[in-house]
């Protein structure tokens, strides 16, 4: 398993639908056979409106490249990237660390 952690801040006005999108995520990844049985973890951030944090687990490195192939999880992608701003906490997760 390789774990990441996300953190999604929403445009102004988009705080709903960021939210709506980033609930479906996890259920889209692991429809496609992606992440572990391990539901994902997602916080709102209480003091900061339209910002969540999610936690979840991928299966493989290959499922990271993997993901980008499947026209389910693209679409939300994409549609969160037009709502907001998506930043892995450190972009690690993109390449294996030594003797994955």
């Amino acid at each position: 398993m390789h774990p990441v952690v996300v953190r999604y801040t929403a445009s102004p006005g988009s705080e709903e639908e960021l939210g709506r999108l980033v609930a479906r995520h996890w259920p889209a990844l692991h429809a496609e056979g992606l992440t572990s049985d391990q539901p994902a973890v997602v916080i709102a951030v209480a003091r900061q409106p339209g910002v969540f944090i999610e936690y979840y687990e991928w299966l493989s490195w290959e499922a990271v490249q993997e993901a980008h192939e499947h026209p389910a999880v693209r679409n939300i992608w994409d549609a969160m990237e037009r709502v907001g701003r998506v930043e892995p906490w450190d972009g690690s997760y993109l390449v294996p660390p030594a003797g994955a």
